[in-house]
């Protein structure tokens, strides 16, 4: 499979009051964080009320900008009553939200079944 050539392409999984959103990068950072923060709130109606798995299974490595872009896009998610948690953090990256104390602003999952089991 060839890799996508859009910086922040991601995978919608619309399950009607579910809502996953993957994003199909290795990196967020600075580069792709405003595309990426764009996307995924164009993915979210502001009409209906869904919980939203974020599943970061494919990123390994993340920035402080876009640490500050997932909080904007959960503030966002709330906004229009939505619920939203992540899935599927690679152990640095959970390391990183321990140190950062972000397991206080999201819940966080091993699995994305974890977090529909948990919806």
């Amino acid at each position: 499979m060839t890799p996508p050539t859009d910086p922040v392409f991601m995978h919608i999984d619309d399950r009607g009051q579910t809502l996953i959103i993957t994003p199909q990068t290795t990196e967020l950072t600075y580069k792709n964080s405003k595309q990426f923060l764009d996307k995924a709130k164009s993915a979210i109606d502001p009409d209906r009320r869904v919980f939203i798995v974020l599943n970061l299974e494919n990123i390994e490595i993340i920035d402080s900008m876009s640490l500050g872009t997932l909080v904007a896009l959960l503030k966002h998610a709330r906004k229009f009553g939505n619920d939203m948690v992540v899935a599927c953090l690679s152990d640095p990256i959970k390391e990183l939200f321990k140190l950062l104390n972000f397991h206080s602003v999201f819940r966080c999952f091993d699995t994305v079944q974890a977090a529909l089991d948990n919806a």
